[in-house]
Order: structure tokens, then C-alpha cells, then sequence
């Protein structure tokens, strides 16, 4: 809750926000579980016209996973493809973590097949 109460206040009181801020924000909510607001926050930076990152989509990935939202965490990996980024190793395990307590086995091995060819080690 503070870390978006201090973006909102951010935004009021300085003409842009930028990425970092996002980012910041988007991993407060990852450690709070807060799979809705990362989510949302990631939306408004597309909407704002701010260059989502790896570290956007990794930090909204793993807020997806500790909220056990495994729909949204396959959805937004799969949108690294999209905006031409490269899922790293944590955004592969956060994303299989998800499947794995969605029970979505089939999922989860399927990304392990893809870490396998993109030369990551699973941990």
C-alpha cells in the first residue's frame, strides 16, 4: 500500500514517472502478493507510453506466482515474446513455480523444456 500511495503522490507532484518507479512500485506488490496491482501497474505504464522491462515483467511474474495467479503468470510471460524482451532464469522459475501451484504440470514441464533451450540452469 505505500509503495503505491508514494507513486500516486509521485505523479501529482512531478511531471513524469519513470520505469524505475514502475519497477519499484511493481516489486513492492511481488512481495506483498499483490498479483492485481503489479498487474494493473504494468498496464498503466503500456498506457502511459513508459518502455516496460525485464525486470517489469519478472517482478509482476513473481508477485503472479506468491499469489498463486498462474493464468496471469503464463499470460505475462508469454507477453516477453511480444515487447521483444528475454524471459531470464528467475521469470522461468517464477512462472513454473505458478504452474506448480496451480497444479498445471503440463505447463510447468513445458517451460522447463523451454529453459532447457534457451541455456538456462533450472534451480
Amino acid at each position: 500500500q505505500g509503495a503505491l500511495g508514494l507513486l500516486a503522490a509521485i505523479g501529482q507532484n512531478v511531471a513524469e514517472i519513470d520505469t524505475i518507479s514502475y519497477n519499484s512500485a511493481i516489486s513492492a506488490c511481488e512481495k506483498g502478493a499483490e498479483w492485481q496491482r503489479a498487474v494493473h501497474l504494468l498496464i498503466t505504464m503500456d498506457l502511459a507510453l513508459l518502455k516496460q522491462d525485464a525486470i517489469s515483467f519478472s517482478s509482476a511474474i513473481r508477485a503472479c506466482d506468491k499469489g498463486a495467479a498462474w493464468r496471469m503468470a503464463i499470460a505475462l510471460f508469454v507477453a516477453f515474446d511480444r515487447i521483444c524482451l528475454e524471459p531470464d532464469a528467475i521469470s522461468y522459475s517464477s512462472a513454473m513455480s505458478a504452474c506448480e501451484k496451480g497444479s498445471q504440470w503440463q505447463k510447468a514441464l513445458a517451460l522447463m523444456a523451454a529453459v532447457d533451450q534457451a541455456h538456462f540452469q533450472p534451480n
